[in-house]
């Protein structure tokens, strides 16, 4: 890992921990109706979370009941990367 990397990393360790620990909170490892929600709320966290990282073309694909579950599962995906938002915006090192 780069210095400036690490250096970022350190920087913003807690709000990394922070996200993570919200979205594993998230009962969303689940093929029950009753977590429906659950799992399509942890999709919506993971596309803002991507767009906040500068990622494109994010989208949340919604899966076909019976199609390997028993309710329909959605799933977030991004197709190309794009620059970070302003909230991640940080000075290069020279």
């Amino acid at each position: 890992m780069g210095t400036a990397t690490f250096e970022y990393y350190q920087a913003n360790r807690e709000r990394f921990l922070e996200g993570l620990t919200s979205l594993l909170k998230i009962p969303s490892i689940s093929t029950l109706p009753e977590h429906k929600s659950d799992v399509r709320r942890a999709a919506e966290f993971v596309s803002s979370e991507l767009r906040t990282m500068g990622m494109r073309g994010v989208e949340i694909i919604d899966g076909k009941e019976g199609q390997n579950t028993r309710i329909s599962t959605p799933a977030a995906r991004s197709t190309t990367r794009g620059r970070p938002t302003s909230s991640l915006k940080r000075s290069r090192a020279s």
